[in-house]
């Protein structure tokens, strides 16, 4: 009987170590691609990327000799709602600088959800479809902010001006949102980027700022109906939102931190 246990044991220790979920303590080998930063998977392949079950997103990190690449894909609409109205931050922490060195925040935070984007539909009002929403979306995806780099780069940066770090967000044939960023080695200070050989990346997703009132501390959004169809896309776009309950647990935010080593 123990050999038998000993023996089940061991199968199980060795199927939980194929899951493709990265361990913080371990160092994760970056892709040696170049990517095309258009909100597009295609690069990347479907292959080979990593999953967090705390983002309900899936990653991953490549490099080549003049840029870091980040992807994420979300597969969770509602993590999607945080990211699009709550914000989003990668920092890539360097061995030599510590905790949070380098920064990109976007999208930026779109600020408290309105009264009238959590007011349930009427009978003849209707939901914008998912590719309206979304259009909606990108519109909003003007700018990003930068800390850590050259000082001529950090601050409020454009998505359409000249700065060297690129980013955008775009949704794959399934509608699930894909996020891509490139920092290249030339916008960093020198002193960070001769000690770029293994860095940890992290990922923040920020909880939606929501209004300081009894309204909206649980149970259905006021006006009745309780049905999770909310009036409107919200400040980012959206696609309505969760339903009454689980509203509360949209102001959460998520992490996760994965160590790196580049291929240049």
């Amino acid at each position: 009987m123990k050999r038998r246990m000993i023996i089940f044991g061991t199968i199980l220790l060795a199927a939980c170590g194929g899951s493709k979920q990265a361990s913080n303590s371990s160092v994760l080998p970056a892709k040696h691609l170049s990517a095309q930063i258009d909100g597009s998977i295609q690069e990347w392949g479907t292959t080979d990327l990593q999953y967090d079950k705390k983002l309900k997103c899936v990653y991953s990190i490549a490099s080549d000799e003049n840029n870091v690449y980040v992807f994420v894909k979300s597969l969770d609409k509602a993590q999607e709602m945080r990211i699009l109205d709550g914000g989003m931050e990668v920092w890539l922490d360097t061995e030599s600088k510590g905790l949070n060195a380098i920064g990109v925040l976007f999208p930026l935070p779109q600020g408290p959800m309105a009264q009238t984007e959590r007011t349930p539909l009427n009978k003849t009002q209707q939901k914008p479809d998912e590719k309206t929403a979304q259009l909606q979306s990108k519109l909003k995806l003007v700018n990003y902010n930068l800390s850590g780099f050259k000082k001529e780069w950090n601050g409020n940066q454009s998505v359409k001006g000249n700065c060297p770090v690129k980013v955008a967000i775009d949704w794959d044939e399934k509608n699930n949102l894909v996020y891509e960023l490139a920092i290249p080695y030339a916008a960093l200070p020198n002193e960070i980027r001769a000690k770029m050989d293994i860095l940890t990346l992290n990922i923040v997703i920020n909880g939606i700022s929501m209004p300081q009132d009894d309204n909206f501390r649980g149970g259905p959004p006021p006006g009745g109906g309780g049905d999770g169809d909310f009036g409107g896309p919200p400040p980012g776009g959206g696609f309505g939102g969760p339903q009454g309950g689980d509203m509360s647990k949209m102001a959460e935010k998520t992490e996760m931190k994965v160590r790196v080593k580049l291929i240049g």
